[in-house]
């Protein structure tokens, strides 16, 4: 399949077809990883985030009760005098 190249401002960019995202399951997606590889640019399905859905476990172990710290507050010699 060919697809024309085309200029878009300053940049240049294709229209991928359609029928070509739903094959390989970006049609819903907004933002996808895209690599060079072996002179191929290659477009991939973004991973997941790292440390996607950390917010919301946080808040679950806070609303029972389980966010107590693991370690006492500590601080050097002279933190407490410092103008922060």
């Amino acid at each position: 399949m060919k697809v024309a190249i085309r200029v878009i401002g300053n940049r240049k960019g294709v229209v991928l077809p359609k029928s070509l995202l739903l094959q390989v399951g970006l049609e819903d997606q907004m933002t996808a990883d895209i690599t060079v590889d072996n002179s191929a640019i290659v477009l991939r399905k973004s991973i997941k985030a790292v440390r996607s859905g950390w917010a919301k476990a946080a808040k679950v172990l806070a609303d029972h009760g389980q966010d107590a710290l693991l370690m006492s507050e500590f601080c050097n010699a002279g933190d407490l005098a410092q103008p922060w």
